[in-house]
């Protein structure tokens, strides 16, 4: 009886730490993504202006919606909040060379957006052969070109130093992103002023190795939690030149 008792106490002392330290993990990323968020509204702070994510939020919803019923679900595609921030950030960044690693509903965004400034190649990568079908017959319906469309194993190959003024890290499972992560980034240049927005940083695991690598390159990265949390927990980082 008194084994079990200790038992039962010694479980209920470890869950109580476990939670502990699941809440101080979250509290104190939240206080970093604050301030994050603090340093970009002194350098940029259109990029994180409520009113224009929330123009960009309200430009896609209703389509956003139509790819979650009807090619995906609203678990798998990049949220809305990710999506709209990702549009704002073309808009304003206006960049001429884009990688959307990981084809989808931001396959839609980064055309949208080239299309307008009629100045912009996108090239769209992806591991998975169907879901780059799908995404070009997507991109067929809203009328946007299917050129640049590549497998990633085939993009990788020939990328060399090839080099892009918008990168967005959204590619495969996280096995896959784990494999590619390096040559991703390779493809940027912080000096060019080149920006990285890496998705699904909410998964623990993941975070913690992308958070490692780039300590260990010296690259400089913020937490855009504040910004592109969705219902699902999910977020990003952005590699940002200073």
């Amino acid at each position: 009886m008194m084994n079990k008792l200790i038992t039962r106490i010694l479980r209920a002392i470890q869950w109580r730490t476990a939670v502990f330290s699941e809440n101080l993990a979250e509290v104190l990323e939240s206080r970093v993504s604050v301030e994050d968020i603090s340093n970009i509204r002194k350098s940029n702070p259109l990029l994180i202006d409520a009113v224009r994510i929330k123009k960009c939020y309200d430009e896609l919803s209703d389509l956003h919606l139509d790819y979650c019923t009807r090619y995906s679900d609203k678990v798998h595609v990049v949220s809305l909040e990710q999506a709209a921030f990702l549009l704002n950030a073309c808009r304003l960044l206006t960049p001429n060379r884009v990688v959307d690693l990981g084809s989808g509903f931001s396959s839609y965004v980064v055309r949208k957006y080239a299309k307008e400034s009629r100045n912009a190649d996108v090239c769209t990568v992806d591991d998975n052969a169907s879901w780059l079908n799908k995404t070009a017959e997507f991109l067929k319906e809203r009328d946007l070109p299917v050129n640049g469309l590549i497998l990633a194993s085939d993009f990788f190959k020939n990328a060399g130093s090839s080099s892009f003024d918008f990168v967005f890290y959204d590619l495969g499972n996280m096995q896959i992103r784990r494999e590619y992560f390096e040559e991703t980034l390779k493809l940027f240049d912080t000096k060019n002023r080149s920006i990285m927005l890496i998705d699904d940083v909410h998964k623990s695991d993941y975070r913690s190795f992308v958070v490692n690598t780039l300590r260990e390159r010296k690259i400089n990265f913020l937490n855009l939690k504040k910004v592109t949390l969705d219902d699902y927990g999910r977020y990003s980082f952005a590699i940002i030149p200073e």
